[in-house]
């Protein structure tokens, strides 16, 4: 049976190296997006706007080397034997609650980057709507699965 808890689990750390190689990648095509724009500034001849096509990537690297440390600091779940409550947010911060007799089933994810990180996604089900626990430990994704697995098993056995 699950333990309650009054405090929020984290992240582990490898998360935010995962979502700097997010942001990194979205700063790439930012690049190659401006560099698009570089070359037919020059075609055009239309030097006085070429600093606004090359402060976005700027803007970018900075906000991909920020965002993720403030992303992980607002990013949690906690489960109990009652609930499944997550907390996520850059900008706008949102807390998720499923009661656990509506979870119909769960899932277990990872991408080939996330592996490499050591890391999964549980994503649980109900009759009209899912919710992704935040990133978490591979082998602790399993447990958390199986626990999730359990207590619906448990409730389903009172109906």
């Amino acid at each position: 049976m699950m333990r309650p808890t009054n405090e929020m689990n984290r992240q582990p750390e490898q998360v935010k190296t995962l979502k700097m190689y997010h942001y990194l990648m979205v700063t790439g095509l930012a690049l190659t997006f401006v560099l698009i724009i570089h070359y037919a500034v020059i075609h055009w001849s239309l030097y006085d706007r070429l600093i606004y096509a090359y402060s976005l990537p700027v803007l970018l690297l900075l906000f991909a080397l920020i965002a993720p440390r403030i992303s992980y600091y607002y990013t949690a779940y906690r489960l109990n034997s009652v609930s499944i409550e997550t907390s996520h947010g850059l900008f706008w911060h949102h807390r998720s609650v499923i009661p656990m007799d509506r979870v119909q089933h769960v899932a277990v994810s990872s991408g080939p980057l996330t592996k490499h990180l050591n890391l999964a996604k549980v994503k649980v089900y109900t009759s009209g709507e899912s919710i992704a626990l935040p990133y978490v430990a591979a082998s602790e994704a399993d447990e958390i699965a199986r626990l999730i697995t359990e207590r619906v098993k448990e409730v389903a056995a009172y109906v």
